[in-house]
């Protein structure tokens, strides 16, 4: 840092050409120091900041502004299970009072990893607004075979939550089907739509509230994984032409129900289905409520069939990342081929 004066009305001039300054040592003592708490105890920043700027000095107090550079930085929480192996931002700093203001952020991340899904090209624009904070402009990351861009939202520095809105394009089922082995053995297609996202320094990102439906551009197909019970409870294996109480009559007038056999092969993950319309409701009730998601199908059987369509719901209890169990409900629908 270089300084020069005082002139004549006392004022000295103040420059930084060309600063370095190692996070790792001091990044924690700076953000004390700035106000910012509630970070995560374990929380790990790494990179060497190129520093440059001026402005002038006068009366005890400094104005001017100053860029903060940093090429290969790195930040991660086991406690969140989040990481950025690297990442690079470019700043701008105005002087405020005893501190500085941010004006403008540019991030960008080659991969980051967020409770097991990998994310790709990471970016984030934002500029500073008159209160002192950050209004994120675009925001966006590649991830589960598509695309996801944040809504437009304004954060406090010094108090770092978040809460918009995710858009989610051409998101691949295969990606997600492997997130829920419970659920899905294997899928294809794409899924599109939105949902609420909420992120504190504190508890990390959270997933609140949206919807999801399959691509029309995108022919969708699954296989359930085995899940004996799963569709055949509710399709009796004979069906009987007089009351179970006439006992071995009712059995002799019964007669195999031609459905059985589809619905246990598909419950079973040996018959896949094509899906004709899917949609994926997403709950922020965690993991001591009753769902965080509800999965709706209307699907055919891919091979010829009695059952001419199927649909269900699945319903996803516990945290989404943490799938714990898959039910369906009583509201299962059968539509037999006419043609036979």
């Amino acid at each position: 840092m270089a300084a020069t004066g005082p002139d004549e009305g006392g004022s000295m001039q103040w420059r930084i050409e060309d600063g370095e300054l190692d996070l790792g040592p001091w990044w924690r003592r700076l953000i004390n120091q700035a106000g910012v708490g509630g970070l995560p105890a374990d929380l790990a920043l790494t990179g060497v900041a190129k520093l440059s700027g001026g402005g002038v000095w006068r009366d005890g107090q400094s104005q001017g502004g100053l860029r903060v550079e940093m090429v290969d930085g790195a930040a991660s929480s086991a406690m969140q299970n989040w990481i950025v192996p690297s990442f690079r931002i470019a700043a701008q700093f105005a002087r405020q009072g005893e501190g500085f203001v941010a004006q403008s952020l540019v991030l960008h991340a080659a991969e980051a990893s967020v409770a097991g899904v990998v994310l790709r090209n990471l970016s984030l624009d934002a500029v500073g607004d008159e209160q002192g904070r950050l209004v994120v402009r675009a925001a966006g990351v590649d991830a589960l075979g598509g695309r996801i861009a944040l809504k437009p939202f304004t954060v406090d520095p010094l108090n770092p939550e978040i809460e918009t809105t995710a858009e989610l394009a051409g998101v691949a089922l295969s990606q997600l089907a492997a997130l829920v082995p419970e659920a899905l053995r294997e899928a294809s297609g794409q899924v599109s739509g939105r949902v609420e996202v909420k992120w504190s320094a504190t508890l990390g990102p959270r997933v609140g509230t949206g919807a999801l439906t399959v691509t029309p551009e995108s022919p969708a197909k699954f296989r359930l994984a085995a899940t004996p019970g799963f569709l055949t409870q509710h399709a009796p294996e004979r069906i009987s032409l007089v009351p179970e109480t006439w006992g071995a009559l009712a059995r002799w007038l019964s007669f195999e129900n031609p459905a059985y056999d589809t619905l246990r092969r598909i419950e079973l993950g040996e018959l896949p289905l094509k899906v004709e319309e899917l949609s994926v409701a997403l709950y922020p009730d965690g993991p001591g409520g009753p769902r965080s998601a509800a999965v709706r199908v209307t699907a055919r059987p891919m091979a010829g069939s009695v059952v001419d369509q199927v649909t269900f719901a699945i319903n996803i209890a516990g945290p989404l990342d943490q799938v714990l169990r898959l039910g369906a409900s009583d509201r299962v629908k059968l539509k037999f081929d006419s043609s036979r």
